[in-house]
C-alpha cells in the first residue's frame, strides 16, 4: 500500500472529509482536505542503501475562510500526531486573501 493511501484511509477513519489523494479535481469547493505524496528519500550508507526510506506527505488544509481552514488543520494534526511512525515537520499557512482562498499545508515525514 502507498503510505498516501495510508494516510488518506487513517484520515478518513478519523473522519476527516471530504480527502482527495493527489491533486484537487477544478472547480472544487472547500472544505476538503487533499493528501498528496511529496518524496522519498533512501537512507544511505557506505556503497550501499537500506531498506528503511524517508518518506514525505504533504496535507493541505483548506477552507472557505481562514477559520474553517485552522479548524480543519486542527482535525489532520488531531488525527496524524499520534501514529507512530510519522513526525510532523512543518506547518504552513499559504492563504491567498486576493483571491479568497485559505489553507494550510502540513508536511509529514514518515520512516519505513
Amino acid at each position: 500500500m502507498n503510505l498516501d493511501t495510508d494516510i488518506y484511509q487513517h484520515l478518513e477513519a478519523a473522519s476527516i472529509n471530504p480527502i482527495v489523494r493527489g491533486w484537487l479535481p477544478e472547480n472544487s469547493e472547500p472544505p476538503y482536505t487533499v493528501v498528496r505524496f511529496v518524496s522519498d528519500r533512501p537512507q544511505n550508507k557506505y556503497k550501499n542503501e537500506l531498506a528503511i526510506k524517508n518518506q514525505r506527505i504533504a496535507v493541505d488544509c483548506w477552507g472557505k475562510n481562514l477559520e474553517e481552514a485552522e479548524q480543519l488543520c486542527d482535525s489532520v494534526q488531531a488525527a496524524l500526531d499520534g501514529r507512530s511512525r510519522t513526525k510532523r515537520i512543518a506547518k504552513r499557512p499559504l492563504h491567498e486573501p486576493e483571491k479568497n482562498t485559505f489553507r494550510f499545508t502540513l508536511e509529514y515525514s514518515v520512516w519505513g
